[in-house]
């Protein structure tokens, strides 16, 4: 099996109660089965109420929030009650591996971690130069009978193709960004209406929205990148989201046509649009500094659209 992931990936630790967010709230923590049978063995008083939140409907477990929207278990300190009581070993694999993610294609498996937590977001806007990808390789049984490796390795030499564009070649981000055959236009109007389609997680989209509406009413001819934000701050983006999606297009393809990946470059140029608006209508008044807007910025794009499987599609365009 080979392993690979962005170097920032290591760097990644949750802060636990000092975060100014929390990600146990907004959205139902999937149970993998075995903790679910662990937690369905606990006795006494704790043993009651997980029994009490923890759901299953439709072939999913999971823990129903309570009527604020936060998770049953997390405490008034933001630690989780399991968690300080039993250890963190105690916990389910969402709720020890969020916000990573894995992708599993044949022999190459893709690890990467997403901009959804505070705490990730200021270590990837913060750091400077160039993503390192790194790799690992160990013994496995993957199946590789059903996998068109040709294809795999197609699309990851053209995502390849596209970073080192985007990272080492001449030119502004925007010349860089044409140059990989990535730009297309955005129309905005269409963008806000897949936006408000989209089911907030708290208050914090919601009131974005709006702002995000004012500011586009008195910006209509403001262009599809902003120079408020910095070159080397999209070329990262833009990196960060052609590595993380262009797998995609391996499991969207049907076998009797051609490798089109229209999808996720359509994608890229929404993400990169919506995160533009989202920062130029977010208040420069309310933060210390732009990194600090930025992180903000980040972290409710991806909660917002990145764990969302059906918004991540209307994005782009399936």
């Amino acid at each position: 099996m080979i392993v690979e992931y962005p170097e920032y990936y290591c760097r990644f630790s949750c802060i636990a109660d000092k975060c100014p967010d929390t990600c146990c709230q907004g959205w139902e923590i999937d149970i993998d089965e075995t903790t679910w049978n662990k937690y369905k063995a606990v006795e006494g008083e704790l043993g009651e109420k997980l029994k009490k939140y923890m759901k299953e409907e439709n072939g999913c477990r999971f823990f129903k929030m309570r009527e604020d929207g936060y998770c049953a278990f997390l405490r008034e300190d933001n630690l989780c009650q399991l968690q300080r009581q039993f250890g963190e070993d105690y916990l389910g694999v969402i709720c020890s591996e969020h916000p990573r993610y894995f992708v599993e294609c044949g022999n190459y498996e893709q690890q990467d971690i997403s901009l959804a937590c505070p705490e990730m977001a200021r270590i990837f806007f913060t750091e400077k130069g160039n993503i390192a990808y790194c790799f690992e390789m160990y013994e496995d049984e993957s199946d590789e009978e059903d996998i068109d490796i040709e294809l795999r390795d197609r699309i990851l030499d053209d995502r390849n193709r596209i970073i080192d564009i985007m990272e080492n070649e001449s030119g502004t981000f925007t010349e860089r960004f044409r140059k990989a055959g990535l730009f297309r236009k955005i129309d905005d109007k269409l963008l806000m209406e897949m936006s408000e389609r989209m089911e907030p997680i708290n208050e914090a989209w919601t009131k974005r929205l709006q702002h995000m509406k004012e500011w586009l009413g008195k910006n209509p001819e403001c262009g599809q990148f902003s120079d408020k934000i910095s070159d080397e701050w999209y070329t990262r983006l833009t990196c960060y989201l052609v590595f993380r999606y262009w797998i995609d297009s391996y499991f969207e393809k049907d076998e009797d046509e051609e490798l089109d990946l229209t999808a996720e470059i359509m994608l890229v140029n929404y993400c990169l649009r919506l995160i533009t608006i989202m920062y130029l209508a977010n208040d420069e008044k309310v933060f210390e500094s732009e990194l600090e807007r930025m992180v903000d910025t980040a972290y409710i794009f991806s909660r917002e659209v990145e764990f969302d499987e059906d918004i991540v599609n209307m994005l782009k365009g399936l």
